[in-house]
């Protein structure tokens, strides 16, 4: 719940920016900004010690270091292919409409991965399916 309630403001965030900067300018749009890039940067600050917190808790090193290194390639990965992407995007839209066009696509990715995710994830440790906590390291 907490990751679910943190990946929304964090997306809703971005979705609100994208659509104030399309029509509004000014001081009060700079205010807002940096309101909700607050509420972003507190999001990416939770999420990294969450991460850090159920690393070192649910593994033992031997398993710890092949986990980190996937997940951290993988998201190095999928930053650069957004990055790409979204550059492309800048050619031909203004980047507050690429924004927010951006923002409600991973809206809803978000929400399909929640969707998912809802039994799989965040349960009692005796209430997990044995298939979906299989290690293949």
């Amino acid at each position: 719940k907490t990751l679910t309630i943190m990946s929304l403001s964090y997306v809703l965030s971005c979705i609100v920016l994208g659509i104030l900067s399309m029509y509004c300018s000014g001081m009060k749009v700079i205010a807002i900004a940096i309101i909700l890039i607050n509420i972003m940067a507190i999001d990416r600050a939770l999420w990294n010690a969450i991460k850090f917190r159920y690393l070192m808790h649910f593994t033992i090193h031997k398993e710890r270091n092949p986990i980190t290194f996937v997940f951290e390639t993988i998201g190095c990965f999928g930053a650069a292919l957004v990055s790409i992407l979204g550059s492309i995007l800048i050619e031909y839209i203004s980047a507050s409409k690429a924004l927010a066009y951006a923002s409600i696509v991973f809206f809803v990715l978000l929400v399909i991965s929640i969707l998912y995710m809802r039994d799989r994830f965040g349960l009692k440790p005796n209430k997990y399916k044995k298939e979906d906590i299989r290690l293949g390291i």
